[in-house]
């Protein structure tokens, strides 16, 4: 693929384990420690980054229904994150 297909790229956010999710224009990832990160997904911009309310090891894949987006931690703990 030649650089003019690429829209954006980013490497701050791109976290180690849980797929990033593309959820109503947005594009949010998810970093061991409680990092969540949010993008307009066209054009890469941040929206927002900052901590979870739970610091924690994240592995698992967020998921996003009602235009919430929950993730779950290694310990068990079930996120709920709006912005």
């Amino acid at each position: 693929m030649s650089q003019t297909n690429i829209a954006w790229s980013e490497s701050r956010g791109v976290p180690g384990v849980p797929s990033p999710l593309y959820y109503n224009g947005r594009l949010y990832s998810f970093m061991n420690g409680g990092i969540v990160f949010c993008r307009v997904a066209k054009t890469g911009k941040l929206v927002y980054s900052g901590r979870l309310e739970v610091l924690g090891e994240y592995y698992s894949s967020p998921v996003a229904a009602d235009h919430k987006v929950y993730i779950a931690s290694a310990e068990g703990v079930v996120l709920c994150w709006m912005r």
